[in-house]
């Protein structure tokens, strides 16, 4: 057996990535070919649905592999399921994208002996204990890391771009459309790279959210999801709270913590919110 993490990492190395890979490929290749002047321009329009088809034909292969050799091999089916949802690995059941996974007769018949372990393994109960490594209070940053390589990999280069079709083509409106593309994620980003405001902060009372503090005690439900209106490679993680003061919405996804740190945090925080409730109610009684 192997761990659900494992797994995870794995259909991410194997399936996000190259499809991640194969779009911005397609996407490159069109780009390269209208600038060459080897296609019309209409080509790059037509490329933003190129690009995403072939990465979607590839994951439906992909996934159907992954998923069998993953169901297989995990033992908490049930996390792994839920993880891989949020991961953007796989979709819900029922959900239209799932049913576009492509599978053989024989795969098919595997899959639903596999559902069988749903069945066999109900849900398990994360039982936790306080964790004394965990600090009174955690402070959550943006990542200096992950906007530095956003800013280059993607600003700089998509801006690069537009300069490199404004000289060596007579697409403007191509140029234009790249060049300010590229201007905004880095414009964006450096505003986030001096922001040195904890943008999250975590303590047995409640948690702060930039400059609004929510106290346990008005937070019905706290969840990790991940939005699922976008495309299987882009990782867009939302930090959700359901408070009394309505529902707040906040992106995690370049923040200097994992997605899976957080959740262990925020869980040993409200363990610790729990205890302190129930000390108080035994000590007025």
């Amino acid at each position: 057996m192997v761990t659900v993490n494992t797994a995870i990492k794995r259909g991410q190395l194997s399936i996000n990535l190259p499809v991640m890979l194969i779009m911005f490929s397609v996407l490159g290749l069109c780009i390269f070919l209208v600038t060459d002047k080897q296609a019309p321009g209409y080509l790059i329009l037509a490329s933003i649905l190129l690009a995403p088809l072939t990465g979607w034909i590839y994951w439906s292969f992909a996934i159907t592999r992954w998923r069998i050799w993953a169901f297989t091999n995990v033992d908490n089916v049930h996390e792994l399921k839920s993880k891989a949802i949020s991961c953007q690995l796989i979709w819900p059941d029922g959900h239209f994208f799932e049913k576009t996974e492509i599978r053989t007769k024989k795969e098919k018949e595997i899959i639903k002996g596999l559902d069988n372990r749903f069945l066999e393994n109900p849900p398990k109960r994360k039982v936790l204990n306080d964790d004394s490594t965990i600090p009174s209070t955690t402070m959550v940053f943006y990542s200096k890391k992950y906007l530095l390589v956003e800013m280059i990999i993607f600003g700089v280069a998509i801006l690069l771009l537009g300069i490199y079709v404004f000289v060596t083509s007579d697409h403007w409106i191509l140029g234009t459309f790249f060049s300010s593309m590229g201007a905004y994620i880095i414009i964006k980003d450096f505003i986030k790279l001096i922001n040195d405001r904890a943008q999250l902060t975590l303590d047995q009372n409640g948690i702060k959210v930039k400059d609004e503090y929510y106290p346990w005690t008005e937070i019905s439900n706290v969840t990790i999801t991940a939005a699922s209106n976008k495309w299987f490679t882009y990782s867009n993680k939302w930090l959700t709270l359901e408070t009394d003061r309505g529902v707040i919405n906040e992106t995690v996804d370049d923040f200097d913590i994992s997605i899976t740190d957080l959740e262990y945090k925020l869980n040993i925080y409200l363990l610790r919110s729990e205890k302190a409730t129930t000390a108080n109610s035994v000590y007025k009684t």
